[in-house]
């Protein structure tokens, strides 16, 4: 039996009609909020980005922000803070950006910490590599020749420097006015770059024909009889002011002295090429070595899940003029030119050539308690 529209029973099944269209509707914009990512918050989609980049981009983030025309803010700040911030906020909290400009693992890192929480996912999808920096080592002339004759092959690395760590140089074919053998690198807590770099050196130390770089694991020196004393030997030839020098990153307190202060520094090349080639009065001071696998930083973005701009911020950090910005910074970027004294040589990996973001987490811990 049909009921008239003006029934009872017709404005019944009406409302119904129109309950089930607002549900519909409500749920495909629910749908578009969570995947087409409009504005979620009370912020104007009009007001400028909030961009964090790790300290290893101040110069590039600052340029990008000058470039903007007022579009993004820029704050800089240690990976190791961001990190910490973005892993204890509560659900729904306003962390204070819309997207992080770092290196990657380190969004992976958080997002684990957090899930190892059980707190909400805080971060969206994470870009692939932006901007790429082979790690390195910068060694003195002098004392990377007596090294080398103390390496296996007279290839220098990580794993050969750390088995001088500390030790004097007469010991190994240096002359007695070096003292013992100095290094340092940053901090793998708060850098973004000094966690990689204590990965690499892990990473060389621990791999074998049947365990790549890319595959070593926590079990690795855990079980291993020789790490534990390697690594507190590595780490422990670092002068406490080779974490966090006065001059803002190792390899520039290393060079504002003249290289007097290490004896070897790990590094970025991006900070490193296009120093040593505006620097005068050094050349055939310092060698500049890549271990070999090689390993690289690679610069990625990642927006916050729910910032209302982070669409925009991300178009605007993947876009021409960032990649502009990061190439006049030292950093390799596909299809620019490079920054004066930026080699093209080593070939890059396809992929970083280092261990897991799990695996770095853990390194960051132990490194911790070495140097504590």
């Amino acid at each position: 039996m049909l009921s008239s529209p003006g029934s009872p029973t017709g404005v019944k099944r009406s409302l119904a009609l129109l309950a089930a269209a607002a549900m519909v509707g409500g749920s495909l914009a629910v749908r578009s909020m969570f995947l087409d990512g409009p504005d979620r918050t009370d912020r104007s989609s009009s007001e400028p980005s909030r961009l964090v980049c790790i300290t290893e981009l101040a110069d590039a983030c600052r340029t990008l922000a000058d470039r903007s025309g007022g579009d993004i803010s820029v704050m800089i700040e240690d990976a190791g803070d961001t990190a910490a911030r973005l892993e204890g906020a509560p659900p729904g909290a306003d962390v204070g950006i819309d997207g992080w400009l770092t290196l990657d693992p380190w969004p992976e890192m958080v997002a684990d910490a957090r899930e190892r929480a059980n707190s909400t996912p805080l971060l969206g999808k994470v870009t692939d590599a932006i901007a790429r920096s082979p790690l390195v080592i910068v060694v003195r002339t002098d004392r990377a020749e007596a090294l080398a004759r103390h390496c296996p092959g007279g290839t220098l690395g990580w794993r050969c420097l750390g088995d001088a760590a500390g030790r004097a140089w007469t010991d190994i074919g240096g002359k007695e006015t070096w003292g013992s053998v100095k290094l340092a690198h940053a901090g793998a807590v708060s850098s973004a770059s000094g966690a990689l770099i204590i990965g690499q050196a892990a990473g060389h130390f621990l791999a074998t024909p049947e365990i790549p770089v890319t595959s070593v694991s926590r079990n690795d020196w855990v079980s291993s009889d020789a790490f534990s004393s390697w690594f507190q030997d590595l780490e422990g030839a670092v002068p406490r002011n080779g974490f966090e020098p006065p001059a803002g990153s190792p390899f520039a307190q290393f060079l504002q002295g003249r290289f007097v202060e290490y004896d070897a520094v790990g590094a970025l090349e991006a900070e490193v090429a296009p120093a040593l080639a505006s620097a005068s009065g050094i050349a055939g001071a310092v060698t500049v070595v890549y271990p070999d696998p090689v390993g690289t930083a690679d610069v990625v973005f990642v927006p916050l899940v729910d910032s209302g701009t982070a669409r925009r911020l991300g178009e605007r950090v993947g876009g021409a003029a960032a990649r502009d910005a990061l190439a006049e910074a030292g950093w390799r970027v596909t299809g620019k030119r490079r920054s004066p004294g930026v080699p093209d040589a080593p070939a890059l990996p396809e992929g970083n050539g280092l261990p897991s973001a799990g695996a770095l987490d853990a390194l960051r811990a132990l490194w911790e308690e070495v140097t504590r």
